[in-house]
């Protein structure tokens, strides 16, 4: 006969060591009781002391402004270049997050808002490996916001969050970001523009100087055609130009140039502060009138003006650009009107001719060969000349039109707020598990009271660990 094969599972085990739990729960109360009380404490302590996680996030519509530049200069071919090409690069590059943590102060804000839990850890850190500099913290605190600020973009908008434990600087983080990245596409956009027209006009410089050596050898070739002649000679005189002034090198003229293209950034960059201030202090007035001094709404918006008023890390960096500038053009030679303000008619030019004085000439010199090769090459650099003054005065009026369009380019359809909940810890979450936990635990523990004690507490242990067979099992108590 067949043996019957013993099954995979001991259910029977299984029950009465479920039961042996169940009833352990009866036998040591107070076990269980501290069990359950300690496990939802430890919940309470770390629904309470977790660092928070609050998210934070605005999005940016670029609006096309191809048309204000098309009614410009109708005859030129416009084109949007892609408004937030690079973007997430732009907002995450090094330079841009240490400009918002200095906008933003935030290793101030960092430190002093810090969860008690990390602080230990930092105290902790530090007691191991050395005391931290302001420098490793500024580091700390740069890493953290590359890690937690997200950029998402694409061809007509962009996205920027952030997680931070702070909600309030969660929000300011997001609307520095947000500010940084339309100050610097502004700031790149008016000094390609006008690096362009310091170009021209280095160019321009250079065609002068051209057209004083062809009216030089014009004069020289007169002069020695006409073989002393002295109504020839006193004729030519006449209608020979004016002494010309002084021209700077090339190299004053590309620092002049990049001296004027630093200050019309700054002064873009300025007028739109400007606007945004007037705007902001605007919105104040109006909430004034409907909440009280101490409201919220009002708080934020007055540091939202204080921010403002305060010059952006962007203007900053200008200024120092224009100083070092000024002081290498002075040392250099060149001069510098600090009271100039900027200019949009093109560079003018002392020392030129005309084309009537050229042809001004006596019969007799009009049919010499060179004299006529002399006059052409004053006529090319003429034209020349000409036509670089008046694309500068194409690329100056398309530097105007683009200037004044971006206040339009970028526009907030999802301003910043400052979140309410938090995404992390979840606190209901926590408080459910650590009850459930609680009960559990609290039958285990007072099971591990008896293992622990090797207490044969139920009629099946001594069944199955002493292989006794069982006579009689009494309930309740003996009297």
């Amino acid at each position: 006969m067949k043996r019957r094969a013993p099954p995979l599972f001991d259910w029977t085990l299984f029950w009465d060591w479920a039961g042996f739990t169940w009833r352990a729960l009866r036998r040591h109360p107070m076990v269980g009781a501290a069990a359950f009380v300690l496990t939802l404490a430890l919940a309470v302590a770390a629904a309470a002391f977790l660092p928070r996680k609050y998210v934070s996030s605005t999005k940016l519509l670029a609006r096309p402004t191809s048309y204000m530049a098309s009614i410009a200069n109708p005859n030129a071919p416009w084109s949007d270049e892609a408004p937030m090409r690079a973007a997430r690069e732009r907002v995450l590059a090094r330079d841009s997050l240490t400009k918002i943590a200095q906008d933003t102060n935030l290793v101030a804000e960092w430190q002093k808002g810090r969860s008690p839990i990390l602080r230990m850890k930092d105290q902790l850190q530090q007691l191991i490996g050395g005391g931290w500099t302001g420098e490793t913290w500024s580091e700390i605190v740069v890493g953290t916001l590359e890690k937690r600020l997200q950029v998402s973009a694409d061809y007509e908008t962009v996205e920027i969050a952030v997680e931070w434990p702070d909600a309030a600087m969660a929000r300011r983080i997001v609307e520095a970001a947000s500010r940084n990245f339309v100050e610097s596409r502004h700031v790149t956009e008016v000094e390609a523009m006008t690096e362009a027209i310091g170009i021209l006009e280095v160019h321009a410089a250079q065609t002068d100087l051209l057209i004083q050596e062809a009216v030089g050898n014009l004069r020289r070739v007169v002069a020695e055609r006409s073989r002393g002649d002295s109504r020839v000679l006193a004729r030519a005189a006449a209608n020979a130009p004016s002494r010309p002034r002084a021209v700077t090198s090339q190299e004053l003229a590309q620092l002049k140039f990049m001296l004027r293209s630093k200050q019309n950034a700054l002064e873009s960059l300025q007028e739109q502060r400007a606007r945004e201030l007037t705007r902001a202090r605007a919105t104040l007035e109006q909430q004034q009138v409907v909440f009280n001094r101490s409201h919220p709404a009002i708080t934020e918006l007055e540091r939202q003006v204080k921010a403002l008023e305060r010059p952006s890390p962007q203007m900053v960096q200008l200024k120092r650009d224009v100083i070092d500038l000024e002081r290498d053009l002075e040392e250099r030679g060149g001069k510098v009107d600090r009271s100039a303000r900027r200019s949009n008619a093109p560079a003018q030019t002392t020392g030129l001719v005309s084309e009537a004085s050229l042809a001004n000439l006596p019969p007799e010199l009009e049919r010499d060969p060179a004299i006529s090769v002399a006059q052409e090459q004053v006529r090319v650099a003429l034209g020349r000349h000409q036509e670089l003054l008046m694309r500068i005065g194409s690329a100056r009026m398309a530097l105007d039109t683009a200037r004044a369009a971006f206040k339009y380019r970028f526009h907030a359809v999802k301003p910043a707020q400052t979140p309410k909940v938090a995404l992390a810890p979840n606190v209901p979450a926590i408080l459910a598990a650590g009850l459930f936990v609680g009960i559990v635990l609290a039958f285990f523990a007072a099971a591990a009271v008896d293992l622990w004690k090797r207490t044969l507490a139920e009629a099946w242990q001594v069944r199955r660990m002493l292989k006794v067979p069982l006579l009689v099992e009494l309930k309740g108590p003996i009297k």
